[in-house]
């Protein structure tokens, strides 16, 4: 164990090598003589999500540091080759002369400079350039490859489990979203989106014809959605898609409102109003409805009343007829990111393309 003034000393050490740049690329210091905290000729297999090629161990630590995911470090001594690891256990340590081991918690944070203490998330690197201001640190680590898709998952990783997977929608900036993927044993996985709320629509067997009294008239229908189809690509959602719902009677498509209670001559609300209903509510997913997606009425003298609120997370539809209703447009809802809203990075498995 080092003692306190060792570690002085070593750090002191650390510092006269960052000291000794190139065009401020890297730290030239390669004398692993200098650095206490490193375990030799062993490498950890299983983890390295990322391998760079650095100008020395210094730069291969800060490279680490500057991302939350890291937790430890091979450093090749023959290659100067630097692969970041999501793991630091030293179980998985294998005899590789060439190899220098550190867990990255052994290093001091100030080798960073303005990324200090940061606080970039899992799929973030923090640019540690001084001319840099403080807020525009984090950015997207765009030198880690990310699967964009269920499928990609499944390429990635081999994994045949189905589960929740942070995927990097490719077609938005590669902004990570967590989604359900399903059928991971076959050939092409399905992707989901969860729904913290369950999402109901209500097709009711009640009718009040030009509002001369409610008479019973036909089978209500009552779907409850959990998940939801979604195109990774288009964000599109699969209206009909009832995988993850619960189907009493009628199966009502997610995002469409119907009902046969009454007639609204010339699209004005009658006296006895209308009873289709569906409630959207994407709190808590990180989507809302696009603000290009409409809905177009359809059957006998239909209206429908759309209300957005939440910014487009909740769309509440009441929609009917004799009979009639609304539908998405194109026959399918159109969904676009919430940006406002962060999921906890811990909801989802991260998994690591290489």
């Amino acid at each position: 164990m080092m003692t306190s003034g060792s570690s002085r000393a070593s750090l002191c050490l650390l510092w006269v090598c960052l000291g000794v740049s190139v065009s401020g690329q890297g730290y030239t210091c390669t004398n692993l003589d200098n650095v206490q905290h490193l375990e030799r000729s062993v490498q950890l297999k299983g983890s390295t999500f990322l391998v760079l090629q650095a100008n020395g161990i210094m730069t291969c630590a800060v490279h680490c540091l500057n991302r939350k995911r890291c937790k430890s470090i091979n450093f090749s001594t023959q290659s100067d080759m630097c692969h970041l690891n999501e793991d630091a256990t030293r179980s998985q340590l294998v005899n590789n002369s060439s190899f220098v081991f550190s867990d990255i918690g052994s290093w001091s944070q100030r080798l960073l400079g303005v990324c200090e203490n940061h606080h970039c998330s899992l799929f973030d690197v923090c640019n540690s350039n001084a001319n840099l201001p403080v807020q525009r640190t984090c950015r997207l680590d765009d030198k880690v490859r990310r699967p964009t898709s269920c499928a990609d998952v499944k390429l990635c990783t081999g994994n045949e489990e189905d589960g929740e997977y942070w995927i990097f929608l490719e077609q938005f900036d590669g902004a990570p979203r967590r989604l359900f993927c399903r059928g991971m044993n076959q050939t092409v996985p399905q992707a989901f989106l969860t729904l913290s709320t369950p999402n109901v629509g209500v097709q009711p067997n009640i009718r009040n014809h030009k509002c001369n009294g409610e008479y019973i008239h036909g089978e209500r229908g009552e779907t409850t959605y959990h998940k939801i189809r979604l195109n990774e690509r288009t964000l599109a959602v699969d209206i009909e898609d009832t995988t993850f719902a619960d189907v009493v009677g009628p199966h009502v498509l997610y995002g469409k409102s119907y009902d046969c209670y009454s007639e609204h001559d010339n699209g004005v609300l009658s006296a006895c109003g209308l009873k289709g209903h569906f409630l959207i509510d994407l709190r808590h997913t990180g989507f809302v409805v696009s603000e290009k997606q409409g809905w177009y009425t359809t059957g006998w003298l239909p209206l429908a009343l759309v209300n957005r609120t939440e910014g487009g997370a909740v769309v509440k539809l009441d929609c009917g007829g004799f009979c009639g209703g609304c539908v998405p447009n194109g026959d399918q809802l159109l969904l676009d990111l919430n940006r406002a809203e962060e999921l906890p990075e811990s909801s989802a498995s991260l998994v690591r393309c290489v």
